[in-house]
């Protein structure tokens, strides 16, 4: 069984995030549409369009952690190839 700690990291993940960002952007969207299907009235504002500011806000909020993520990744990543390098400098190769 999962832990509370699992459960929370899995949760704050900014991939995470995103996904349900896009989700709740993707659902209002959906919902807009099948709205504008059914009949058109610009004046009407309904519960979707605040849950498409919700999920643009929420997958704005999520980018920055991710972007950081792929720098820490490409760091760790050029890092690991320098030690390689040098291990087979040392090594006489």
């Amino acid at each position: 069984m999962p832990s509370a700690r699992a459960i929370r990291a899995f949760v704050e993940h900014p991939t995470t995030q995103l996904i349900l960002a896009l989700i709740l952007c993707g659902s209002g969207i959906a919902e807009i549409a099948h709205g504008l299907a059914d009949e058109i009235e610009p004046t009407r504002v309904g519960v979707h369009h605040g849950v498409i500011v919700y999920g643009f806000a929420k997958a704005i909020e999520a980018i920055p952690h991710l972007m950081e993520g792929i720098g820490s990744g490409a760091r760790y990543l050029a890092g690991s190839t320098d030690r390689e390098r040098k291990d087979d400098s040392s090594n006489g190769l």
